[in-house]
């Protein structure tokens, strides 16, 4: 993992955080990034390798007993502090974040026969999936997101069973071409050099790009936006 979770958290994140960092521990060519700036947007996190394509996660804490009503589009309704409100819908939430990934492939110009997968995750870790509210979230939920509860994200292995229906199978994207991706999707992780400089270009299949080294990636965002990070010798 590039980032960790920050102090203000919520229990699932740090939770769903784990099953991640465990996972990557076994993968090395997944990358993962926690509440990442996408496009004035910060899903709370997401996930890279040239073998599943984009992974992008929504985490909800929201209690069972609390939903008064869902919807497939527009807010909720929560029961919170002796009064309903309205809470973030994460269906909505993901579909913003798909199509801005999705706007960012395409600047990417890849030949027609590359299709590369941007898979939707919504997790309710406070949410059985016997619950009488998860039959409701699964009925209005959009075909493309997979839904996560509970007993997904409770210990390790279970976590890697799940997995199994929501990974594509027999994706491969080369490293080139990765590279590309991961340029146009977190301009940051671009290594700063005067070609380089300007972080709102896109670049194309057939362009170079130099990117940072996943530690530098990782000091770039400890640091923060706004910076630029210098390598080499003065």
């Amino acid at each position: 993992m590039l980032s960790k979770p920050p102090q203000n958290a919520t229990q699932g994140e740090r939770s769903f955080f784990r099953r991640l960092e465990n996972l990557i521990s076994k993968n090395e060519n997944l990358i993962g990034y926690v509440e990442p700036s996408l496009g004035g947007n910060r899903p709370d996190f997401i996930l890279l390798s040239p073998h599943v394509g984009v992974i992008v996660v929504e985490v909800k804490d929201y209690l069972a007993t609390n939903l008064i009503e869902i919807r497939e589009t527009g807010q909720w309704k929560y029961f919170k502090d002796n009064k309903n409100i309205f809470i973030g819908n994460p269906f909505d939430q993901l579909y913003q974040y798909w199509r801005i990934i999705k706007d960012r492939i395409g600047f990417c110009h890849y030949p027609d026969h590359i299709n590369i997968p941007i898979i939707q995750v919504a997790v309710f870790a406070q949410i059985s999936k016997d619950d009488s509210i998860a039959k409701e979230i699964r009925k209005l939920s959009p075909e493309k997101i997979f839904l996560c509860f509970k007993e997904n994200i409770s210990n390790n292995k279970g976590f890697e069973e799940y997995l199994k229906d929501v990974l594509p199978l027999d994706f491969l994207l080369s490293s080139k071409y990765f590279q590309i991706l991961r340029g146009n999707l977190f301009p940051m992780c671009r290594l700063p050099t005067l070609k380089q400089a300007d972080l709102t270009k896109f670049y194309k299949a057939e362009d170079k790009v130099k990117l940072l080294d996943q530690e530098q990636e990782k000091l770039a965002i400890e640091i923060g936006e706004g910076h630029r990070l210098i390598f080499g010798v003065a």
